[in-house]
């Protein structure tokens, strides 16, 4: 809300708005809500009470999340960003179109994590197995759904051309194309929320960071040869190998768990 309100005061007060006034903007309406949600924790939970060792511990905790954050950003979006660099921007233009329905078809499984994500940390009391067991009653429908969703986004490509205007012809193509990245991305976090809930964020930011660095490479390589085919295969490529990884964290950890 503080970030719609920013954007209209932007657009009503600054006829001219530079790169530096939105990301400072951003920033202030971010600052905002912020500084309220500090002050609701501190009168729901306590006052907070400064100690230096549970600082130190804080600060790794909330460097593993925010590189998690920064990387996971990374290897979503770097085809985009690779396609403008690299192709032209009308072409970025209509693979960003079709990526939109990717992103307004990946809502519920948004809702889905923000709903469960509790839960994965008190199931993860338990370890691995306990935080494994719950993301076991809830993977099936989010496979489920992205299949569903794949399908339509399928069928319903065709019919792109006639909302947006023939100038998005091409858009069909690449949302068919992209249309079997939302079967992975309905899974892909909620798999890495076995290893955060357990208490191993540090493991699924290492995966991330690798994952970002990985994808960045091969998108480059990718998008030179072929273009917005290129991106999309980075892209489904990059999405499919954290589910992998993220699995095989999984399952070694588990292991261990079982063996100790």
């Amino acid at each position: 809300a503080f970030r719609l309100c920013g954007a209209i005061l932007m657009l009503l007060t600054i006829d001219k708005p530079s790169v530096f006034i939105w990301s400072m903007l951003y920033f202030v309406t971010g600052l905002i809500p912020c500084a309220v949600s500090v002050g609701l924790v501190n009168r729901e939970l306590g006052r907070w009470i400064f100690k230096w060792k549970f600082i130190k511990a804080e600060f790794l905790e909330g460097f593993y999340f925010s590189v998690s954050q920064s990387s996971q950003s990374i290897y979503n979006e770097i085809d985009k960003t690779l396609l403008a660099s690299l192709t032209t921007l009308e072409l970025a233009g209509l693979y960003t179109a079709a990526y939109r329905f990717i992103d307004f078809s990946y809502a519920p499984i948004s809702g889905l994590l923000i709903s469960s994500y509790a839960n994965f940390f008190r199931r993860g009391a338990d370890g691995i197995t306990g935080s494994l067991a719950w993301a076991r009653k809830i993977i099936p429908y989010a496979a489920a759904y992205g299949l569903s969703a794949a399908l339509v986004l399928y069928l319903i490509s065709g019919f792109i051309p006639l909302v947006l205007g023939s100038a998005y012809n091409d858009t069909t193509a690449i949302l068919r194309w992209l249309a079997p990245l939302i079967i992975f991305k309905s899974v892909e976090l909620l798999i890495a929320n076995i290893l955060t809930g357990a208490g191993y964020q540090g493991i699924r930011t290492a995966i991330q960071l690798g994952l970002a660095i990985l994808s960045s490479l091969t998108a480059v390589w990718l998008i030179s040869v072929s273009g917005w085919l290129g991106a999309v295969i980075a892209s489904l490529g990059s999405s499919i190998l954290a589910v992998l990884s993220f699995s095989f964290a999984v399952f070694i950890l588990l292991r261990k768990q079982k063996a100790a």
